[in-house]
């Protein structure tokens, strides 16, 4: 998968479901999710898909670019920890991904 946004649509959904088996194959082995709490690597990326994160809803999800190698997007996020907008740059190598970095705003 190389949709940025069909992506983060999945990851919603494995969230919502604590599954996180539908996301792996399209994590590199050195995948790094970036975030203001920090850097989570892929398996704990995974441990923390399972255990249902901020149990997200994900709207208006926009492509503001997008080719082989990179997305960028953003998104209306209501989840456990309030409304915010997120803005996520994802690096991508074949079919996986493997740098996801997010900066959040609260709405």
């Amino acid at each position: 998968m190389s949709d940025t946004s069909e992506f983060l649509k999945l990851w919603g959904e494995c969230l919502a479901n604590k599954n996180s088996a539908g996301i792996e194959k399209f994590l590199s082995e050195d995948f790094e999710n970036i975030s203001r709490s920090g850097t989570l690597n892929k398996q704990q990326t995974l441990d923390w898909t399972a255990s249902g994160g901020p149990s997200p809803k994900l709207e208006n999800i926009k492509t503001l670019y997008e080719n082989d190698e990179v997305g960028v997007i953003t998104c209306n996020v209501d989840s456990d920890s309030g409304k915010s907008l997120h803005m996520i740059f994802a690096r991508k190598r074949g079919s996986q991904f493997c740098h996801w970095e997010r900066v959040r705003q609260p709405m």
